[in-house]
C-alpha cells in the first residue's frame, strides 16, 4: 500500500467515483459520507460526476428502449450470444414497460437532484467513460467506493471507470469497501477483471466474498472496512437532516419489492404492528401493497430519509442501507433478507453482533425483541475506527 500525506499539502486534492446521481438512497448518503469523512480529515474533496447512459436511463422520464437494449447488447461482452440477445429483448420490453411509471421518476428526480447539487462537490459532468478518458479530472488520489461498482449486474458488465481506468499514471488509485457480488463470475469477467485490478494500489471490500478472487487476480492483499455510512456518527449526520412535521411515535417501513410480493416482509409487519399498535409510515420508492393501514411517504429527500430513521421508534426494513441507519441511530429494528441482499446483510449483522434482528428465510419464526445495543458494543466502535484509521492512511492522515 502507497501512502503519502495531507500534512505535507494542506489541499491534496482527492477524486470520488460512485453512484452519486443515483436516485437511491444508500447510494447517495454513502458518497457524502466519503466526501464528508475525508473532508473531515483536510481533504479537497470532488465527486466525479460520470453519469452513463446505461445509468441515466433508469432517471429519464421516457427513455429509449432501443438505446438500452444496444447497451445491455454491447456490454455483456464474453457472455453467451443467446444470454446477450434474451437479456437485451427482455431490456426492451421491460423499458417500455416502465413509461406507465414516468410521473413517478420524474417526482424522485426532483427529490433527489436538488440535495445531490447542494451537498455533493461535483465535477463537470462525463457522460461516456470516452470523455473521462479524453480529459480527466486533476487529482492526487481517485477513490471508488464504497457500493456495488463492480457488480456486472448493475453496470451492464465491468465499466473501467468504475476500475479507475483513466486518469494519468502518477494518480493514486484506491478502492474503498467496494461491494462485489455472486455475479461477479471469474469465468465470465476473469480475465478482464485481473486487467483491471492491477491499477490499484490498495483494494478494500466491503464483504468477503469475493476476497478470494479479487486477492488472486489482483496479487496484494485485499483488505475488509465497513460501509461508507459507517465513517460518519448520529451527531455527524445532523447537519443533512430536513425537518418533519411528525411528533407521535410510529413504525418505519424502508423496502424494495421482492418478486413473490414481500410475503414474508409483511408477516413481519404485522407481527411490529399488532405488538406496537402504532402508526406505519412506508418511505419505500417501489410500491408495495402491505394491506395494512400505511402512511406513504413517496419520493422523500435523503434529508428527510436521515429524519424519518432518526425519529423512527422501530424500523422493518429488507434494504442493506435501511438496516446501515438502523444501526447507525441505534434503532430497534428487524431486517428481512431479500434475494440479491443476504449475503450483504447476514455479513454486516454478524460481525456487528445484531443477529438478533435478521430474518433469514420463510420458516424462521420471529419474535418481536429488544435490541441491546451495549451488548458487542466495543465490537463495533473498533470495526468502524479500523475503517476510519485504514482510510485516514490510504489518504495520508496521521492520527
Amino acid at each position: 500500500m502507497k501512502m503519502d500525506s495531507l500534512a505535507t499539502q494542506d489541499s491534496r486534492s482527492i477524486d470520488l467515483i460512485n453512484f452519486h446521481f443515483a436516485n437511491n438512497y444508500g447510494a447517495v448518503l454513502q458518497c457524502l459520507a466519503l466526501q464528508t469523512f475525508i473532508e473531515k480529515q483536510g481533504g479537497n474533496v470532488h465527486i466525479i460526476d460520470y453519469r452513463p447512459y446505461y445509468q441515466r436511463q433508469y432517471y429519464i422520464k421516457y427513455p429509449s428502449p432501443f438505446r438500452g437494449a444496444y447497451w445491455k447488447y454491447k456490454r455483456e461482452q464474453g457472455m453467451p450470444l443467446l444470454k446477450r440477445i434474451y437479456d437485451a429483448l427482455r431490456w426492451f420490453a421491460r423499458t417500455i414497460y416502465q413509461y406507465q411509471f414516468a410521473s413517478n421518476r420524474a417526482s424522485i428526480q426532483r427529490a433527489f437532484q436538488p440535495f445531490v447539487h447542494k451537498h455533493l462537490h461535483l465535477t463537470r459532468q462525463y457522460s461516456s467513460l470516452r470523455a473521462l478518458r479524453r480529459n480527466p479530472p486533476n487529482a492526487d488520489i481517485y477513490i471508488c467506493g464504497s457500493d456495488q461498482l463492480w457488480n456486472p449486474n448493475v453496470t451492464f458488465g465491468l465499466d473501467p471507470a468504475y476500475f479507475l481506468d483513466f486518469g494519468v499514471k502518477k494518480t493514486r488509485r484506491y478502492a474503498f469497501s467496494v461491494s462485489p457480488c455472486a455475479a461477479l463470475d471469474e469465468s465470465i469477467y476473469g480475465k478482464q477483471l485481473a486487467q483491471l485490478l492491477q491499477r490499484f494500489d490498495a483494494i478494500s471490500l466491503r464483504e468477503a466474498e469475493k476476497r478470494d478472487l479479487i486477492e488472486r487476480l489482483y496479487k496484494q492483499k485485499v483488505d475488509i472496512c465497513m460501509d461508507s455510512t459507517f465513517l460518519l456518527s448520529a451527531q455527524d449526520y445532523e447537519q443533512f437532516e430536513e425537518p418533519l412535521e411528525i411528533q407521535e411515535p410510529y413504525i418505519l417501513v424502508y423496502a424494495f419489492k421482492e418478486s413473490d410480493g414481500n410475503v414474508r416482509m409483511k408477516e413481519v409487519l404485522e407481527t411490529v404492528v399488532a405488538q406496537l399498535n402504532y402508526k406505519v409510515i412506508d418511505i419505500s420508492l417501489d410500491n408495495v401493497h402491505w394491506q395494512l393501514n400505511v402512511q406513504r411517504k413517496f419520493a422523500i429527500t435523503p434529508g428527510q430519509f436521515l429524519s424519518y430513521f432518526k425519529n423512527a421508534y422501530y424500523v422493518v426494513t429488507n434494504s442493506f442501507h435501511g438496516t446501515a441507519f438502523s444501526i447507525i441511530y441505534q434503532k430497534q429494528f428487524i431486517s428481512v433478507t431479500k434475494t440479491g441482499t443476504e449475503q450483504r446483510v447476514t455479513e454486516l449483522l454478524e460481525k456487528l453482533g445484531l443477529c438478533s434482528a435478521l430474518i433469514k428465510g420463510d420458516l424462521q419464526p420471529f419474535v418481536l425483541n429488544k435490541l441491546d445495543y451495549t451488548i458487542h458494543k466495543e465490537q463495533r466502535e473498533q470495526l468502524i475506527a479500523n475503517s476510519r484509521e485504514y482510510l485516514r492512511k490510504l489518504i495520508g492522515v496521521n492520527q
